[in-house]
This record gives structure tokens, sequence and C-alpha cells, in this order.
């Protein structure tokens, strides 16, 4: 299941993943927050998917990355931090920062949910 809730106060998308994660429930959450005109279009993302028992494959990957690049135009910058405990689940989040390095969308894994709200909280990348 994959629970979204934008904060106004601290301006930040928080996203929970828990159970089993299709390729689907990826596919639907990238284009929920993709066409939400409500949402500021220098969006920071935190999600917590330590929870997340991940169905899908590294052969998946093509299609979640085709769906975020059919979204990226609608953001000026997307900052994406999201807390893994799975190797597997690392990797992939790996893989999608290497095909997205020349975008206006950043990803970076986080172990403690501190580490994860301080980097986006900064400026930096």
């Amino acid at each position: 299941m994959i629970k979204i809730n934008y904060d106004n106060k601290i301006k930040v998308l928080f996203v929970e993943c828990s159970g089993i994660i299709e390729i689907e429930d990826m596919l639907e959450y990238v284009n929920n927050f993709g066409n939400d005109n409500t949402l500021p279009r220098d969006l920071l993302i935190f999600e917590n998917a330590s929870k997340a028992d991940v169905k899908f494959t590294a052969n998946d990957l093509p299609l979640l990355l085709e769906k975020l690049f059919t979204v990226l135009p609608n953001y000026k910058t997307i900052k994406h931090a999201v807390i893994h405990s799975d190797p597997v689940n690392t990797a992939f989040a790996m893989i999608i920062n290497k095909e997205t390095t020349n975008n206006n969308y950043k990803i970076k894994v986080f172990s403690t949910e501190k580490a994860a709200m301080d980097w986006l909280k900064t400026d930096k990348n």
C-alpha cells in the first residue's frame, strides 16, 4: 500500500510504502503526484519504504523510468529522499538516480528519517 500526504506547513510530500508493492502501484504513485497541479513545482518528497515488500524486478525499471520521464516536465525540480531497509530496493533507487542524472529529478537513499529530512531541506543536491 502507498499512502501519500502533503504537509503544507513544511512543504513536503510524505509517502509511506508498506506491504506488497507491485510495479503497478509504483506507476500509479508516480502518475498521481506527477499530475497533481496542487503540489509546488519545486517538489520535496520524503518516502519511507522501509516496510515495503517490493515484488517487481529490475526488468520493470524501464517502465517506471518511462512514467517518471512523462511527469518530470510538470515540475521545475523534484528532490526525493527515500528510506529503504532492503539492499535490492536500495539498488533500484540507485539505478533510477543514475538514469535521471541529467534531469530535474534527484533521488537519494537514506537509512534514517533525520538524514533524509536534512538533505531535503538543504539547497545542495
